[in-house]
């Protein structure tokens, strides 16, 4: 009879954590990536902040996300969710800060992170559409408060702020925070970003009044490199934005690019060239590397004029990066490139890393 309960329990415990999903997330309707929306839309995305190292980077992310609009139309919606770590709580608490009157609410728990969004909304003048949210919970929890506010809001992306690989705090708090990002990786019901920022001060005052982003955008292929792209395709509207996207062809690719049928990454390519075609802030240009260390000088070769490096997380396999630089990666969640840009080897640069995952 013992036997037959224990049995019984151990059983339905595990079909539980098999099956059970919280977020629901398997059964969002439609895709969430920026690949499948009209480029048209306003911008939507959710921004999760460990802490205000990166808030700066982040501010400047958005402001390239909006495009130039008429005044008092909004453009982007954030919805900034700041990361608490539960100490005290029998349970979790997800708290929002604006009811749907667009009043601030629960202003107690809110902080100088939030403050900062707030007065960059302010300064924009309804161009952009803050919405501040603190969640409380152990770190083990955290993604699922994370996919379940972009669930709930429809976002077809997701920001993460990436804890700082050259920070030489190898700590447990800090492996913590980044086990966050798999699981949203593998949870979230849309696109995800990764954002990583080398340094503590932006190149470009926060409160200036002149926005210039210089972005340099690296393609290979893949659907993860086609998302990012797109989010490029978006940025380079904004007039502020200088943009330098690289294309990475495998031995042969180009001779043959004539004769070939187009593949998806040609397709989207393309499209990216027929979009920006006439605007003088956008340079696009295309590399055929002669062998790995040739990629690896040109990843190398960014200027400290950069603000912000895109790449997608994992690239077609033609390119094969992982096969040759694969057993150097320390971080896996940032892919092959994103590992590369996140180490110490471009530590004394202050530009960001942007990698991007596409939902599927």
């Amino acid at each position: 009879m013992v036997v037959s309960i224990v049995l019984a329990t151990g059983v339905s415990s595990w079909l539980v954590a098999a099956f059970y999903d919280p977020l629901n997330a398997r059964h969002a309707v439609g895709y969430r990536a920026l690949q499948h929306l009209n480029p048209e839309e306003k911008f939507s995305a959710v921004a999760t902040m460990l802490n205000e190292d990166a808030v700066p980077a982040m501010i400047d992310l958005f402001e390239a996300s909006s495009s130039e609009t008429i005044a008092g139309q909004c453009s982007a919606c954030i919805h900034v969710l700041h990361l608490t770590e539960m100490s005290g709580r029998s349970h979790a608490v997800l708290v929002a800060h604006k009811n749907r009157k667009g009043e601030l609410v629960g202003t107690n728990q809110m902080d100088r992170l939030h403050n900062a969004f707030l007065n960059h909304e302010k300064r924009k003048e309804g161009t952009i559409a803050v919405f501040p949210f603190t969640a409380i919970s152990p770190y083990a929890t955290m993604h699922q408060d994370i996919c379940s506010l972009a669930l709930e809001k429809g976002v077809p992306f997701v920001v993460v702020q990436f804890p700082r690989c050259d920070s030489g705090a190898n700590t447990e708090v800090e492996k913590a925070a980044r086990s966050i990002v798999p699981q949203v990786i593998s949870q979230a019901p849309c696109s995800v970003g990764i954002l990583i920022h080398h340094g503590l001060t932006s190149t470009r005052p926060l409160l200036s009044d002149l926005f210039l982003y210089s972005v340099k955008v690296f393609f290979w292929g893949g659907n993860d490199d086609r998302e990012a792209l797109t989010y490029a395709a978006r940025m380079a509207r904004h007039p502020g934005v200088r943009m330098l996207v690289t294309r990475f062809l495998m031995q042969g690719e180009e001779a043959a690019a004539e004769g070939k049928d187009l593949s998806w990454d040609d397709v989207i390519f393309k499209e990216f060239v027929r979009e920006t075609a006439g605007n003088e802030r956008v340079t696009v240009e295309q590399v055929a590397p002669q062998d790995i260390n040739d990629t690896v000088e040109v990843i190398k070769s960014i200027g400290s004029e950069c603000d912000l490096v895109m790449v997608g997380r994992v690239q077609c396999a033609e390119s094969t990066l992982e096969e040759m630089l694969g057993k150097w990666v320390e971080t896996p969640e940032l892919g092959v490139v994103g590992d590369m840009l996140a180490s110490s080897d471009f530590a004394n640069f202050s530009f960001s890393v942007l990698v991007v995952h596409q939902h599927s």
